[in-house]
């Protein structure tokens, strides 16, 4: 893992930001080459093992090549009480909120000398996934494909983390234990399906609606499938192979 202390390089920050088109720029101001920086997310369910992975990515990589940045950091206390009670962040928040996660991960390359750089977060709304795809168009992705009830298990085995939402209701009970029965009837059933596939079906480049509830929307633009029954290690592995 890199230090938080890193050295600056005012041509790398120069570098970087042309590469992730955050600043416009011309060829008279040139003044080093270095290699393409690569950045990758990792992204799925709450509680998926995201930045597990991407951590055991960066252990075999050799860590001072590469930089994981865990977008957790940015969500605010505020925010982290109402997950704990159930309330989830409207559209507006959650755009300011990637408005400045985006500007967290681009002061990041900024000061690193790293080449790699690994984000993860959960990125469970289309609006999240478009607002940091439009600041970083070249980034590739990897999804840790659970199931919702693998990922909300996982939650409850963690102590103290945030995301455990409010109790259910008999009623949301009742169809959880309905959903699995069609899980184990219909065993063809594609793992990211769950109640968040009732949520209005729009395509990642379309308007997202202003949801009441987290809920984890489809996933329609180019990823890597990170399968999440494979081990930590055999996923940090596939992460090192897309770099390659």
């Amino acid at each position: 893992i890199v230090s938080e202390q890193r050295r600056s390089n005012p041509y790398r920050t120069i570098d970087l930001r042309r590469r992730f088109n955050m600043v416009s720029h011309n060829d008279d101001d040139e003044t080093t080459s270095l290699e393409d920086l690569q950045l990758v997310v990792v992204f799925g369910r709450p509680g998926a093992g995201k930045t597990t992975i991407a951590d055991a990515a960066i252990e075999k990589l050799g860590g001072s090549s590469a930089l994981g940045l865990d977008l957790d950091v940015c969500i605010p206390q505020w925010m982290k009480d109402n997950f704990s009670n159930g309330i989830y962040p409207t559209l507006e928040q959650r755009q300011e909120f990637m408005k400045d996660s985006c500007r967290y991960v681009q002061d990041q390359i900024n000061q690193t000398t790293c080449t790699i750089i690994l984000v993860s977060f959960s990125f469970v709304n289309v609006d999240l996934r478009q607002g940091f795809r439009k600041a970083f168009p070249n980034s590739k992705w990897a999804l840790v494909d659970t199931t919702e009830e693998e990922a909300e298990l996982r939650i409850q085995q963690r102590k103290g983390h945030f995301y455990t939402g409010a109790p259910k209701s008999e009623e949301e009970e009742e169809e959880d234990k309905q959903q699995k029965q069609q899980a184990e009837e219909d065993p063809q059933q594609d793992s990211t399906s769950s109640k968040a596939d009732k949520a209005e079906d729009k395509d990642d480049d379309g308007d997202d609606n202003d949801n009441s509830e987290w809920l984890f929307a489809p996933v329609t633009f180019e990823h890597t499938i990170l399968p999440g029954t494979a081990s930590i290690e055999e996923n940090a592995q596939r992460v090192v192979d897309i770099l390659v």
